[in-house]
């Protein structure tokens, strides 16, 4: 039982690494953020 719980950890740690690539290459995060908000005078008063 030890061994199949072992086995599945591995299979879910692969899987999700996959993925991680996969989402990463198909958008990658932005490299920063901008220093400040868009002026957008249609927003109301901070809330």
């Amino acid at each position: 039982m030890f061994r199949a719980s072992e086995a599945a950890i591995r299979l879910l740690q692969q899987a999700q690494a996959r993925a991680e690539e996969a989402y990463l290459a198909a958008q990658p995060p932005p490299l920063e953020l901008p220093d400040d908000p868009p002026d957008d005078r249609r927003a109301g008063p901070p809330c």
